[in-house]
């Protein structure tokens, strides 16, 4: 892919600004990492991957903070097990880019680098 337009995947905004990729998570009120979210990352950073123009990626969440952890309102559902091995692609997915990742979160942060 040459060329990517904005792009929405489920609950997952991915757009390119100045050679960088913006990949939001929209999934209100506190960014749960529900079935949408995991599908949407996999796919925003297969985008970004394919995307020649893409040199960077930004992760980040929208609203109050970057992300709460797992949905609980999909606890006990079947949306928790549809795609159960997904949630062990999401990570391998980030970690794999070859192109360098940086989360955006408020409040303090703690880093970690792979490489």
């Amino acid at each position: 892919m040459t060329h990517c337009k904005p792009h929405r995947f489920a609950d997952v905004e991915y757009r390119v600004e100045d050679e960088i990729a913006i990949v939001t998570m929209s999934h209100p009120p506190v960014n749960g990492l529900g079935l949408g979210i995991r599908r949407g990352l996999v796919a925003a950073f297969e985008a970004a991957r394919c995307d020649v123009r893409v040199r960077a990626i930004v992760l980040n969440g929208s609203g109050r903070g970057f992300s709460a952890g797992g949905d609980i309102r999909e606890f006990g559902t079947s949306a928790a097990t549809a795609w159960p091995a997904l949630s062990l692609h999401v990570h391998p997915v980030i970690e794999a880019s070859d192109k360098p990742v940086f989360q955006v979160a408020p409040g303090r942060l703690r880093s970690i680098s792979t490489n």
